[in-house]
């Protein structure tokens, strides 16, 4: 079986620490061959770990994020012939600790019959999509993939919200529109694993825990939650997150801080995604009309221009004051500062559910307008 992995490396000062160097060595157990893009610098010390870890490396500009470091293999003429003859192709960044659970033991699990698969779901939040941290295209959908990468993925996007749109939401609606079957490792029931990641993992077998969990974690208790269940209930080596998020994050915690029960410290409330309250048939007559326009720019907004251009009915995008944007233009169509002109126009509201509620409240509800929320 040939099994191909392309690996995302970024740090801003060039070092592999080992929670990278272990996550390497867990994709090496599943793969065949290892690719690593290093977007921006590495040391000559980390260069030589990597090296040592890896069939190929590829240096490049710190550009496009982790979808600019797939797209520079995939569209590479070099190694294109051997992308597109594998049986397997697994998509990984270096956002994560883990796995808890060994990687041969999560594939294994998985089912045959679905084309492509990862870790999570999330479900109509406002859009499905698995979270594209760690993805895997079965030999069917490697393809599909492939196509969708060279005509949707830029290699040197510089906007994040861009790359959400792509490589999250639009990816996963691609694949799925081309008949391939999809899989999740965990039901996770939409869990914001950035917030409640503690009970991600504990409630619902997440066998990995986003960095950025140490940035949203609702409190210091649920970061104990999560260590605490790592060092008891695992075999992974806590010191590899305990490093990472005291120099990353300024998070001083040690050993002797964690329980030994990790129940000591849960609370019962986890946060879960937010879920759009209008259907997919609504959606779809919603566009039906001659002329849409998107109120926001921002991820939601990009997500429906990307999922529905092909209804051609989108005329321009609407915000509170495009004088603190950098761009005018967005997608060819104009970003126009909202008035009353739009009020009898249709619109759809990309926006989050706060600021949607935010705006119902300053500019009242409009008859003709969609809302996610």
């Amino acid at each position: 079986m040939n099994r191909i992995a392309i690996f995302s490396f970024y740090n801003s000062s060039g070092i592999v620490e080992d929670y990278v160097l272990f996550l390497i060595k867990e994709l090496n157990s599943v793969a065949d061959i290892v690719y690593i893009v290093i977007n921006g610098i590495i040391s000559d010390d980390g260069l030589q770990i990597l090296e040592k870890n890896a069939d190929h490396i590829i240096v490049r500009d710190n550009a496009g994020f982790d979808a600019g470091a797939y797209k520079s293999v995939i569209s590479s003429e070099k190694y294109i012939h051997e992308i597109e003859n594998a049986d397997r192709l697994i998509l990984c960044n270096d956002t994560f600790f883990g796995p808890f659970v060994p990687f041969a033991q999560i594939f294994n699990k998985m089912p045959d019959h679905i084309d492509f698969w990862g870790m999570n779901y999330v479900g109509n939040c406002p859009f499905d999509h698995l979270q594209s941290y760690f993805l895997v295209m079965e030999k069917e959908a490697i393809h599909d993939t492939l196509v969708y990468f060279n005509n949707y993925v830029h290699e040197s996007e510089s906007d994040i919200r861009e790359i959400y749109a792509t490589l999250e939401t639009g990816l996963f609606n691609y694949l799925c529109s081309m008949g391939h079957r999809w899989g999740s490792y965990v039901e996770s029931e939409d869990i914001d694993i950035y917030k409640s990641g503690d009970l991600a993992i504990i409630k619902y077998g997440l066998p990995i825990l986003k960095k950025k969990f140490f940035l949203e974690a609702d409190s210091i208790n649920n970061v104990k939650t999560a260590l605490s269940y790592i060092r008891n209930r695992t075999n992974y080596n806590i010191y590899l997150v305990l490093d990472c998020i005291r120099h990353e994050y300024g998070v001083e915690l040690k050993e002797r801080d964690l329980s030994e029960s990790e129940t000591e410290y849960m609370t019962s409330d986890a946060v879960y995604m937010s879920h759009r309250n209008v259907s997919e048939e609504a959606l779809s007559d919603f566009f039906k009309n001659e002329n849409v326009y998107i109120y926001g720019e921002g991820i939601i907004a990009r997500k429906v221009y990307n999922l529905y251009s092909h209804f051609n009915c989108f005329r321009g995008f609407v915000v509170t004051d495009n004088t603190k944007l950098n761009r005018r233009i967005l997608y060819g169509l104009p970003v126009d500062e909202y008035d009353g002109r739009y009020d009898s126009k249709n619109v759809i509201v990309a926006l989050n559910k706060n600021n949607t509620a935010e705006l119902i409240n300053q500019i009242g509800h409009k008859i003709n307008w969609m809302y996610l929320w």
